[in-house]
């Protein structure tokens, strides 16, 4: 007796800056490609400072449009840390924890990933390639997006 192929979940996983658009973008790219994402997990610092404020709640509004994904908004924290910016060896120590428990996490619930690593600082970019080194296998992908002009 033969057993059913099970059928592939995807996730894209993706930090952001001030620009939440390339969540989008990404999400929009990956659709078209025929991936099909059932969750986007959106990494980003804290959100005290207003430009990433703004950037969230303009994602969290896209929620609407993209009724059939699960959207996890996961903040770069660990208890009282909670860096607006990247600056100090303990900031950049907490991103790379915080984006390898969010890609292990998916991994062992059997999600194939997208991660994505054009949003936020480009320390976020390396942070996103060790994690990618580190757990994603030949069935994953890394994303980067290159925009030109005005969106």
């Amino acid at each position: 007796m033969r057993r059913k192929a099970k059928a592939q979940v995807y996730a894209l996983v993706a930090t952001i800056g001030v620009e939440p658009q390339v969540v989008t973008l990404t999400l929009d790219a990956l659709r078209e490609r025929g991936f099909p994402i059932a969750c986007v997990c959106v990494l980003h610092p804290n959100d005290r400072n207003p430009d990433i404020a703004n950037a969230i709640q303009r994602l969290r509004k896209e929620q609407n449009f993209y009724r059939d994904l699960r959207w996890l908004f996961i903040p770069i924290r660990e208890g009282e840390h909670y860096p607006e910016d990247f600056a100090t060896e303990q900031d950049v120590a907490l991103l790379l924890r915080v984006i390898y428990r969010t890609v292990n996490r998916l991994k062992r619930k059997g999600y194939r990933i997208h991660l994505s690593i054009a949003g936020g600082r480009k320390v976020m970019t390396a942070m996103g390639m060790v994690v990618a080194q580190l757990l994603l296998d030949e069935h994953d992908h890394v994303w980067h997006l290159l925009s030109e002009g005005k969106l």
